[in-house]
């Protein structure tokens, strides 16, 4: 029986510094300042994460990937609002505030956003 070698997923060390600019200086890539996304998820009856912290300028993206519809309602006053979000749906925001929030559909379903200047 003849067998042959596999080179098949073999890299030299300067393919992989060539194919990697992090790994030609030794370091990570720097992430530049600016503004940022968040996320939040809906599932399983939670907004997760319950309590996300974000910088003014960033922008805020719910997505339900719960089985039920949801929305997000600023709790009590309601000044910021989504429209009610299928499974797979997403709202965007940025917010200009904190605000604790909830789901009016379930209003047992709360979170908070805090907002730093």
């Amino acid at each position: 029986m003849f067998v042959l070698p596999a080179l098949i997923g073999c890299q030299s060390q300067n393919e992989q510094t060539a194919a990697d600019p992090a790994a030609e200086t030794g370091q990570e890539a720097v992430q530049t300042n600016g503004p940022k996304t968040d996320t939040v998820m809906i599932y399983q009856m939670q907004f997760q994460p319950a309590e996300l912290i974000v910088n003014k300028g960033d922008t805020v993206v719910w997505i339900n990937k719960d089985l039920v519809a949801h929305n997000v309602t600023e709790d009590p006053t309601g000044s910021v609002k989504s429209d009610t979000l299928n499974t797979g749906d997403s709202f965007k925001l940025v917010p200009d505030h904190s605000f604790d929030y909830i789901c009016s559909i379930h209003p047992t379903m709360k979170a908070q956003l805090t907002v730093n200047e």
